[in-house]
C-alpha cells in the first residue's frame, strides 16, 4: 500500500510540474517509440497501465541480466526492490546507480540499455506522463 501511495504521489507531482512548464518542454522526435521497451525487450518489460495521460511499465531483470537497446521519454522510476544498475547510453557512455525500495528517480529521455549488476532479481516501475501536444 505504501508503494502504491508513493507511486501515485510521484506521478501527480511529475504531472503537475510537467503541465506547469508545458511551453518549455521540447517535443520528442517522432521516432522516440521506435524501440519501445515493451516491443524490443518483452522478456524484461510488461505494460501495466496505458491511458491518454499515463503509461506504466513493470520491469524485472534477473541477476546480472542485460536488457536490449531501447528508447524512452522523460520518466519516473519507482524501485520495487533494491537494485544496482548500469545504464549505457547510445553514445557509449555509461552510468552506474543504486536504487532503494520505494525510491523514486527521474530520468530524461534517452536511448539506452540497462544491466542488472545485482546478484538478485530486481523490479521497478517506469511511469511516463503524456502531455498534450502544443498547437
Amino acid at each position: 500500500m505504501r508503494l502504491l501511495l508513493t507511486l501515485f504521489s510521484a506521478a501527480l507531482l511529475f504531472a503537475s510540474v510537467a503541465r506547469s512548464q508545458l511551453q518549455d518542454i521540447p517535443q520528442m522526435p517522432p521516432d522516440i517509440w521506435a524501440s519501445d521497451p515493451v516491443e524490443v525487450d518483452p522478456q524484461h518489460y510488461k505494460l501495466e497501465l496505458n491511458t491518454d495521460g499515463l503509461r506504466v511499465l513493470r520491469a524485472r531483470f534477473g541477476p546480472r541480466e542485460k536488457g536490449r537497446l531501447q528508447s524512452e521519454p522523460d520518466r519516473l522510476v519507482v524501485c520495487v526492490s533494491s537494485a544496482r544498475l548500469r545504464m549505457k547510453v547510445e553514445d557509449g557512455e555509461s552510468r552506474e546507480f543504486m536504487c532503494r525500495v520505494g525510491e523514486v528517480l527521474h530520468f530524461s529521455a534517452s536511448r539506452h540499455e540497462l544491466e542488472n549488476l545485482s546478484d538478485h532479481t530486481i523490479e521497478f516501475l517506469t511511469i511516463e506522463i503524456r502531455t498534450p501536444t502544443i498547437q
